[in-house]
């Protein structure tokens, strides 16, 4: 058959590896796992980060189906460390790693988030590691599900050296961290914010974050989906975030029209839904209507997010 675009982009991404002969290469997974494209590396480490309905089309109904599909990154000879898994896969993780005959580190058994705290455009954490704890580590992202995130890259790094890392490389590792796309500040008149979750847990971690770190504000939400969404689940979790909407598409055949999308927000939602096919309009649109106390949330895509994004940033 003939190789999809995803394929032929990961063997360009192996090559580069190759040809720069990189000391480390992290490669996150495109989809599932078991059948993805990078599950032709054999890494050392295996990072399972959650598991959450999404791609149900192709990797189950359920979340133990999807569980299998993920945790087959794991490899015989590598070390499987898994985030906060649901209660009903937790048993799927540890059978993985027994099935295998490797090391399992497990979210709050292992190792854990001692303690984190709000600060100035970020977090102060406090983490208890798998062979070290790191105390004060000041993380530049907005979002506690980040923290987690970080937590999770500093174990696998552990487990890939098989031992404690240098605090101050930590700290400095850290403090230079950036996600573009992920509850990214990009302007603050009005408060614009980008983030890419394009599924019901996406949603949720975002509308927590804005609740606990931005207050009570409310916001202009600009939105595309891609059609294999749950998006009523999606959009539900918009209640008491969105002031308004503005929906829109983005150029990729699996996008939800904008009036299907627009017909969920009215019946979800009670406030003011508009449709604006081009998605700088909207955005444009959303920012120079923002009232004073009003924010502009662009979600639902990580394709719109990267769309609207240089131009956000003056780099379009």
């Amino acid at each position: 058959s003939v190789p999809t675009y995803f394929e032929l982009t990961t063997a360009l991404a192996f090559t580069h590896f190759a040809t720069h002969a990189v000391d480390v290469g992290v490669i996150e997974v495109g989809m599932g796992g078991r059948l993805d494209a990078t599950n032709v590396a054999d890494g050392e480490v295996a990072v399972v980060a959650s598991i959450a309905r999404d791609h149900m089309e192709w990797l189950g109904d359920t979340l133990e189906e999807i569980a299998g599909e993920k945790l087959a990154i794991a490899k015989e000879g590598s070390t499987l460390v898994t985030g906060p898994l649901p209660d009903v896969v937790r048993p799927l993780a540890e059978a993985r790693a027994s099935e295998l005959d490797i090391p399992h580190r497990a979210w709050d058994r292992d190792f854990a988030i001692k303690d984190a705290r709000l600060a100035i455009g970020g977090w102060s954490v406090d983490i208890a590691g798998v062979h070290g704890d790191y105390d004060e580590v000041y993380l530049p992202l907005h979002g506690r599900h980040q923290v987690g995130n970080a937590v999770l890259g500093l174990v696998a790094a552990e487990e890939l050296f098989g031992r404690a890392l240098d605090p101050e490389a930590v700290i400095e590792g850290w403090t230079n961290a950036s996600s573009p796309g992920r509850i990214e500040v990009v302007g603050r008149s009005p408060l614009t914010i980008l983030d890419g979750a394009h599924n019901p847990s996406g949603l949720e971690a975002l509308t927590a974050t804005l609740d606990e770190e931005f207050g009570d504000r409310r916001f202009h939400v600009v939105m595309a989906a891609m059609g294999d969404k749950e998006l009523r689940e999606m959009v539900g979790h918009l209640e008491g975030v969105a002031e308004r909407a503005t929906v829109t598409t983005v150029d990729d055949p699996r996008a939800i029209p904008p009036e299907e999308l627009a017909e969920v927000f009215r019946s979800e939602l009670d406030i003011t839904v508009d449709v604006e096919l081009d998605p700088h309009t909207a955005v444009e649109a959303a920012m120079d209507g923002a009232a004073s106390d009003e924010g502009v949330l662009v979600t639902g895509s990580i394709y719109l997010v990267g769309d609207v994004r240089p131009r956000l940033l003056g780099h379009g």
